[in-house]
């Protein structure tokens, strides 16, 4: 593992270390976890992107690429419980339960 040093204003540094105490971890811990899932394409800002360009085509009155709307809530649904799931997993992991 290497050293890093990053600059973090004052709300993010409280902010920080008060998600830190709260999950019980550290802040570099959760530093590591936020550039990981970063690293490996977590599409958190690409789905704002996209959902910011829809609002913008809808006031424009242009029409919009989103799928139709049993597919889009179903789209929403799988992602929600993906992330759920994910959740779960970390929690069991974080309380030792090897068979969650």
């Amino acid at each position: 593992m290497r050293r890093t040093q990053i600059y973090l204003d004052e709300v993010q540094h409280e902010q920080l270390r008060t998600q830190a105490r709260a999950r019980g971890t550290t802040a570099s811990a959760l530093i590591r976890e936020a550039v990981a899932r970063m690293l490996a394409g977590d599409d958190g800002d690409a789905r704002l992107d996209a959902y910011a360009t829809v609002l913008r085509d809808l006031r424009a009155g242009k029409p919009s690429d989103l799928p139709p709307g049993a597919v889009f809530v179903e789209n929403i649904r799988s992602a929600d419980a993906r992330r759920l799931a994910d959740l779960a997993e970390d929690i069991h992991k974080r309380l030792g339960d090897p068979d969650p």
